[in-house]
């Protein structure tokens, strides 16, 4: 077990990564299954490093963490299920890292549901981080170019001869390239 992907990537979370870790498990939204908190638990126990003979695949069947009947196949299947939320929770704590991937979710979300005025809010917000970035570089300019794209998409639902929009969006996209 030493060397499966799982120990590996549990090795390169901090503390605090580990803690949060084992909070989102508690979540019934992102895990059905307790014997994932239980088997969690249990590895984290041996945390920052991960070593130990305990943790050999013999030694942890033995142990049982999980209170289940446990066998070589059901602990693959645990461990499996256990990197499947570790790469979900990886994924959410991206997402509140990056505020603006959060409102472009949002914004794309509420543009299928016809949400007009939660996707302007949304907008806003994403449009005002946008002008308090304090720098013009590579990244603000596939950010500007992204959200004007997204705002040009949303605004196609309507018919208009001129359409701001989709001009920013030309903008942004020759800003970007030159």
């Amino acid at each position: 077990m030493h060397q499966s992907k799982l120990i590996e990537l549990l090795r390169q979370l901090s503390t605090r990564q580990l803690s949060r870790f084992g909070e989102f498990l508690q979540s019934p939204y992102f895990n059905k299954n307790t014997e994932n908190c239980l088997f969690f638990n249990y590895l984290n126990a041996f945390a920052p490093a991960f070593e130990g003979p305990e943790l050999e695949k013999d030694a942890v069947i033995r142990a049982n963490p999980t209170g289940a009947e446990l066998d070589e196949r059901t602990l693959f299947y645990r461990m499996n299920e256990l990197m499947q939320l570790l790469e979900q929770f990886l994924s959410v704590e991206y997402l509140k890292e990056q505020p603006l991937e959060e409102q472009w979710a949002l914004m794309e979300t509420y543009r299928k549901l016809g949400l007009d005025k939660h996707y302007n809010t949304a907008r806003k917000r994403a449009r005002k981080w946008l002008d308090k970035y304090p720098f013009q570089d590579a990244a603000f300019l596939q950010w500007q170019y992204r959200l004007a794209e997204l705002e040009d998409r949303y605004a196609q639902r309507y018919d208009r001869k001129y359409r701001e929009e989709l001009q920013r969006a030309a903008d942004a996209l020759d800003r970007a390239y030159l």
